[in-house]
């Protein structure tokens, strides 16, 4: 008796142990095939968006700069213009008010101070645009990283819905999947779990003193995407005014150094309202309007040219522009994040031919109060420094807890100068169509006001006029092979933030 009972347990568990085995192969298979999927799954239409070229005036074309810096006696100086121009943009708004913002909210990490509330000034200057101008639509486009995923529900965002603005919360499922081995089971297995405030228990991860979340919203955060999109969309009464940044409205960030540029052009607002309201409506948002209407438009054809790109399309420009320097073309960066292997190829290429290259980077030192480890900026530039023979010159920010966080490259030739400037770092999440990003792509000729306001400012920061801006590059340089190919993971896999 014990004997039979012996063997139907035997057989049982073998019977036991081939379904879990089975069903073990099967769950592998699905995860896999969720990972590859979420990498290739076809994007909405407008993503991607590679505007064409547009004629224009140079005069309708400004260069705003946020500088943090020391001056010579080793003073803090917050030298700020875009959000001041954002803020009047949206001051004179008549018709519409478009914008598309990444962080936006008032947490400072393990800081305990912020040099500015951008946050709430932007919401007080939305607010009194709608009860000015009543029938005026407002929308706002941003990240649920605002909301913590849902964990912590945005007060700044409340506050704008009950005054009548349309806040679109971007769906990032629609998005594909930078971090595809963690973002495959999260897709088949976590994300029905939703998320809920109120019953966290563990640290908010962006504000050592906000509201606990839940387990649910650090599931959610670890697919590391974002619509990272830094855009303005408005009317200054007679014309229409678009920005594009790299400056995000968030407390926290607001001593960083940042760039943008404003252009007043019906066309290039046009594209920037199609490609914005493809994320809109992919949101489950409403578009005010199909089209923009014509305002009275004093711009004439000239000698710029300007044109909107989002996600990949940011990517094939950079490259382009790249691969078309020649012997004694110039390129300047100044960028946050620097680690997109393409780009990297291109620019050693380019240095190997005789292009002139300066490259000014972040040190990866600061983010909010934490120290980083410099991945992936001094990697990189280690790598450019042994592999292009010296031929790229490189110096680092002098940030004090801040962050230079410009995301810019010029490409001189003699007849023309080109810049790509906006939101994307140049890095795999951020230009190979994980991320949802915008740039504006200006061509302008050698010598115009343009040119030189761009040269005068990375001069003056490459340089270290008038204040203490930048450091040489034994100041942060790394040869650790172990952080190379950490870095390198970082990148490949996706597991990584930048």
């Amino acid at each position: 008796m014990i004997r039979a009972a012996l063997n139907r347990f035997r057989s049982w568990a073998s019977t036991w142990r081939r379904r879990t085995l089975v069903a073990l192969l099967v769950f592998v298979a699905l995860w896999a095939f969720t990972s590859w999927y979420g990498m290739v799954r076809p994007l909405p239409s407008d993503l991607s968006f590679s505007g064409e070229l547009i004629g224009m005036e140079g005069t309708d074309i400004r260069f705003l700069t946020d500088l943090t810096y020391r001056n010579t006696d080793d003073e803090a100086v917050h030298d700020q213009h875009v959000f001041d121009e954002i803020l009047a943009l949206i001051h004179g708004a008549e018709r519409l008010i478009v914008l598309d913002l990444f962080l936006f909210n008032d947490h400072l990490g393990l800081s305990n101070s912020a040099f500015r509330p951008i946050s709430s000034e932007m919401v007080a200057a939305l607010v009194a645009a709608h009860r000015r101008s009543p029938d005026m639509p407002i929308v706002l486009v941003t990240d649920p990283i605002n909301d913590i995923y849902g964990g912590d529900p945005s007060p700044q965002l409340a506050t704008l819905r009950a005054a009548g603005v349309q806040v679109v919360i971007t769906d990032l499922t629609r998005l594909r999947d930078s971090n595809p081995i963690y973002s495959g089971l999260w897709r088949l297995a976590l994300q029905w779990w939703g998320n809920s405030a109120g019953a966290g228990w563990l640290p908010n991860p962006l504000d050592a003193s906000g509201r606990k979340v839940s387990l649910r919203t650090y599931l959610r955060m670890g697919n590391f995407k974002a619509n990272h999109r830094k855009v303005i969309l408005t009317d200054n009464g007679d014309r229409w005014v678009s920005l594009v940044t790299s400056a995000n409205p968030h407390d926290g960030s607001s001593a960083h150094s940042n760039v943008a540029l404003r252009v007043e052009s019906i066309e290039l607002a046009r594209q920037v309202y199609r490609a914005e309201m493809e994320v809109v409506r992919m949101s489950g948002g409403k578009p005010p309007f199909e089209t923009l209407q014509d305002l009275e438009d004093r711009s004439q054809p000239g000698d710029h040219h300007v044109a909107y790109l989002t996600e990949s399309a940011i990517l094939d420009r950079i490259l382009a522009l790249i691969d078309g320097t020649a012997s004694g073309d110039e390129i300047d960066l100044a960028l946050f994040y620097f680690s997109h292997r393409k780009i990297i190829t291109a620019l050693r290429s380019a240095a190997h031919r005789g292009v002139w290259i300066r490259a000014l980077l972040d040190p990866n030192r600061d983010a909010f109060g934490r120290e980083k480890s410099g991945i992936p900026n001094r990697q990189v530039a280690e790598h450019l420094t042994r592999t292009a023979g010296g031929a790229i010159a490189i110096r680092w920010y002098a940030t004090h807890g801040e962050q230079f966080h410009n995301k810019l490259m010029v490409v001189r030739n003699p007849r023309s100068v080109d810049v790509i400037l906006g939101s994307a770092n140049f890095t795999r999440r951020n230009l190979d169509d994980y991320n949802l990003e915008a740039s504006v792509w200006v061509r302008a000729p050698r010598g115009s006001n343009l040119d030189r306001e761009l040269k005068l400012y990375v001069d003056r920061v490459w340089t270290n006029e008038g204040g203490f801006f930048s450091l040489p590059y034994a100041s942060f340089r790394d040869t650790s092979k172990t952080r190379r190919l950490s870095a390198w993971v970082l990148e490949t896999t996706g597991l990584s933030t930048f």
